[in-house]
C-alpha cells in the first residue's frame, strides 16, 4: 500500500482542513527576508498545521501587517524600499508605496482596519548637491487613496521599529540612544513613554492593560 498525504497548493490562501481545501481563520503571517518569502501558518487544531503557505515574494521582506476586513496582506522591503501589498491568496500584488515616495526602511507597520490606515515607520536619506537630508518617522496612509492621503503621525523618535494599534492608541518602539516604548493617539498627539531602560527592542504587542517587548538584546544583559 503506498503512503500519501493530501495537501493544498502553497499559493491560493487555502489550508488542509482534513481532506478539504478551505480557507483559514487563524493565521500566523510571517516574512523570510533571506528567502525573499512572505508566508503563513494555520493556527488552528483542525488544520495541519505543518505546512507554510506563501502570500508573495519580494527581494527582502521585513515587516507584515493585515487587513482582516479586505484580506489583503501588506510587507515592507529594506532592499527595495517600498511596501507591497497582495490578497493573501497571493492575488492582486504590486507596489503600495515605492522610492518615489519616499520610503526608506519600514521596520515596523500595522493596519487600523476601522479607521481605514496603514501605519508604517520611515528611517531614510537622500544626498542633494552634497547634502544629506535623512527622516525618521512614523507616518500613515490610507489604504485606498495612498497617493494623496499620508500624513506625518510621529516625527520625534530616533529610531522607530515596531507598532501596535490598542486601545484607539498606536504603541511603538524606539531603539536609539534613549531606548524607549511609547504610545501616542492615532492623530500622533498625547505622546507618552511608558518604558525606558531598555537595549534594543524591537517588537510591541499589547492585551488588555499589559504591554509585551520583545528586546533582541535582553539575552545579553
Amino acid at each position: 500500500m503506498n503512503d500519501y498525504r493530501c495537501a493544498c497548493p502553497s499559493f491560493g490562501g487555502k489550508a488542509l482542513f482534513g481532506r478539504t481545501c478551505t480557507e483559514p481563520t487563524t493565521i500566523l503571517l510571517y516574512t523570510a527576508p533571506d528567502e525573499g518569502e512572505v508566508a503563513y501558518h494555520v493556527m488552528d487544531s483542525r488544520a495541519d498545521n505543518t505546512d507554510r503557505y506563501l502570500v508573495g515574494h519580494s527581494l527582502r521582506p521585513v515587516a507584515v501587517a493585515y487587513d482582516t476586513t479586505t484580506k489583503t496582506v501588506y510587507w515592507s522591503d529594506v532592499h527595495e524600499r517600498a511596501i507591497h501589498q497582495s490578497k493573501l491568496d497571493g492575488t492582486e500584488h504590486k507596489i503600495f508605496l515605492g522610492y518615489n515616495h519616499s520610503i526608506g526602511v519600514v521596520d515596523g507597520l500595522v493596519v487600523d482596519a476601522r479607521g481605514g490606515r496603514l501605519y508604517y515607520s520611515n528611517m531614510g536619506f537622500v544626498e542633494v548637491e552634497s547634502t544629506t537630508y535623512s527622516w525618521h518617522k512614523i507616518e500613515s496612509v490610507s489604504l485606498t487613496d495612498p497617493n494623496t492621503d499620508r500624513r506625518t503621525i510621529v516625527e520625534t523618535a530616533e529610531r522607530p521599529r515596531g507598532l501596535y494599534i490598542a486601545n484607539n492608541k498606536l504603541y511603538y518602539t524606539d531603539w536609539g540612544t534613549h531606548a524607549s516604548v511609547v504610545h501616542v493617539s492615532l492623530d500622533g498627539n498625547n505622546e507618552t513613554v511608558i518604558q525606558t531602560g531598555l537595549d534594543n527592542p524591537n517588537g510591541v504587542y499589547v492585551n488588555g492593560d499589559k504591554v509585551y517587548v520583545v528586546d533582541s538584546h535582553y539575552k545579553t544583559r
